[in-house]
């Protein structure tokens, strides 16, 4: 804004000298009222952002409240990567689906005990006073075996019927955990398109600061127009929205592939 308001006025001088035509100024005009609106429009957004903030944390909301306007900088992927085979353990999800897998391996079992052939095993023994100062003590020994005939042909089919809720558990495990690599090895691929992108964006930055320089002093010395000045200095305020989004999108990126790589408590101190 400040180097707009120095434009404005070194223009309003030089159309009042007949240097420059009326238009150049108005340009000027243009561009600083442009500039004031999105002023308003980014102090709106802040406070409408702490109050969601604070209507989120379920704190009241207080005027006199400061929110830090950096990032710190953005780790490197490789910081970061972990083998999918190894993060697949610590999901819910697939914790989950092999508690499925052993739910249905120990129905299985339980109904192979239930058709097995049941033997029962005992001791016993009396004592026996015959007359007086004679006694007499016995034992005995039984065994009992129990086969599940009437049953064995229903139960044969309901075994049958768990053996196959076993292998769909399994087969449900495999699919989900072959799943859940693939979100892995996508995030991963984000997180650094994300950090490619404030590379980028940064090298963006440094040429917009330089062609802006180049074009200020051109316009002083009279070889450029106040057009091509404007441009650069527009150029220059998109350049660095553009590295603020990708550090942004980059935050969001790295505490997405932390989540899905089962690193939740890492992902909450990013």
């Amino acid at each position: 804004m400040q180097m707009l308001d120095d434009l404005g006025k070194q223009a309003g001088d030089a159309h009042r000298a007949g240097v420059i035509a009326r238009n150049d100024l108005l340009k000027v005009s243009v561009k600083q009222s442009e500039l004031q609106l999105q002023r308003l429009q980014l102090a709106d957004g802040r406070h409408l952002a702490q109050l969601a903030f604070c209507q989120f944390l379920g704190i009241e909301y207080d005027p006199a409240m400061k929110m830090s306007d950096s990032l710190q900088p953005a780790p490197l992927p490789q910081s970061l990567f972990i083998e999918n085979s190894q993060a697949l353990p610590q999901r819910a999800e697939f914790s989950l689906l092999n508690i499925g897998v052993r739910a249905e391996k120990l129905q299985g079992d339980m109904k192979r005990g239930e058709l097995l052939p049941q033997l029962g095993v005992g001791v016993g023994g009396f004592y026996l006073r015959i007359m007086q100062g004679h006694h007499q003590y016995n034992s005995m020994a039984f065994a009992s075996l129990s086969i599940p005939i009437s049953g064995w042909w229903g139960g044969a089919h309901e075994l049958k019927e768990k053996k196959f809720r076993e292998q769909i558990a399994r087969n449900n495990m495999r699919d989900g955990g072959e799943l859940l690599q693939l979100q892995m090895q996508q995030a991963w691929y984000e997180l650094g398109e994300s950090y490619r992108e404030i590379e980028l964006a940064q090298k963006l930055v440094e040429q917009s600061e330089e062609s802006l320089k180049v074009n200020e002093e051109s316009y002083r010395q009279g070889i450029s127009l106040l057009s091509d000045l404007l441009d650069a200095q527009a150029g220059l305020q998109q350049a660095r929205s553009r590295l603020i989004d990708a550090k942004a999108g980059n935050r969001v990126k790295t505490v997405n592939y932390l989540i899905v790589t089962g690193r939740t408590d890492l992902a909450c101190n990013i």
